[in-house]
């Protein structure tokens, strides 16, 4: 309401018990790909799909993923030298963690917030609460299934975002039996929105959720978590995808750098006198690495990324 905190949806019969990446889809350089594929193992093969010659099924920790490569159409970043992981459940909270840090981007994300429920709380319940808010932003409301075993839909199916509401226990026997009537309300986001929460995520998992209930705030007009932070600008692609490298290296060698740069050390000097020995193929991918920049928007919208990056953190590390 106008002039007024939104409401919080904890509280009452509903309890949060658990938040985090529920699905990820996630596109990488083929050497990325190499350190996935050493950390799974091959069930059985797959068949041409979704772009891309070839695909197999593989078990990782906490269930199974598909792998996906020999791509049809290049990437702006990697050529066909790149390959596309999906991850479902379980095996996506495995995996999140696992590529934080690590050369690529998702494509598409799901982030569930989980409560405990009366066993007559359905997800029609929280449908109807939200309607005003739901009507007023012009926004369309959908179901699938029937009786109580339904999921409701907030967001056309083709948007970038798009929020899944439905009883988890109720769609699954092993669940009940573990948790009990727990209701599951889940955010969607793909392509370009999929990169913005990547970039809080490789910050932690905390950040991430605050930028999660920021979209959900957005869509649902309700607070499904007691921080909230905001729906983040859309970065570009390819601007990300340096920006992560950059910020990986940084957050690796900057405390090192930073005192024996303080003690005198000149890093420019050193750096270009490395470079300088690299052999034929390591100047190509130096060029290869100015054009990415270039392409992305120049070193200062790099920059301006990484420092995004960097104040999310610091604020992440102001709540500890």
């Amino acid at each position: 309401p106008t002039g007024a905190d939104p409401p919080l949806l904890t509280g009452g019969s509903l309890h949060l018990m658990g938040e985090g990446v529920d699905y990820l889809t996630w596109s990488c350089s083929s050497a990325t790909g190499e350190q996935l594929k050493a950390v799974t193992t091959v069930v059985q093969e797959g068949h041409g799909m979704e772009g891309f010659k070839q695909s197999e099924l593989r078990t990782c920790q906490g269930g199974e993923c598909w792998r996906r490569w020999n791509p049809v159409n290049k990437s702006p970043e990697w050529g066909t030298e790149y390959e596309s992981w999906k991850f479902p459940g379980v095996a996506a909270k495995w995996a999140a963690e696992f590529l934080r840090g690590k050369e690529g981007r998702p494509s598409w994300i799901d982030f569930a917030f989980d409560y405990e429920c009366d066993a007559g709380y359905l997800a029609d319940h929280l449908i109807d609460a939200v309607k005003g808010h739901t009507d007023e932003r012009g926004l369309s409301v959908g179901i699938a299934g029937r009786d109580d075993v339904n999921t409701r839909y907030v967001g056309a199916p083709s948007s970038d975002r798009r929020v899944k509401v439905y009883r988890k226990d109720l769609q699954s026997a092993a669940w009940a039996a573990n948790f009990g009537p727990v209701l599951r309300v889940e955010l969607t986001v793909k392509g370009k929105q999929a990169v913005a929460l990547w970039l809080p995520w490789q910050v932690g998992k905390e950040e991430a959720a605050t930028v999660a209930a920021a979209h959900l705030l957005d869509l649902l007009g309700l607070r499904v978590r007691p921080r909230v932070g905001e729906v983040p600008e859309l970065p570009r692609i390819e601007g990300a995808a340096i920006a992560d490298r950059v910020y990986t290296f940084l957050d690796q060698y900057a405390p090192m750098m930073a005192v024996l740069e303080s003690m005198g050390l000149s890093w420019s000097e050193l750096v270009h006198r490395r470079a300088s020995m690299v052999n034929r193929m390591g100047r190509t991918r130096m060029k290869k690495l100015a054009g990415e920049v270039q392409a992305a928007g120049g070193v200062d919208a790099v920059g301006s990324l990484v420092n995004l990056m960097l104040s999310k953190k610091e604020r992440n590390n102001d709540l500890t």
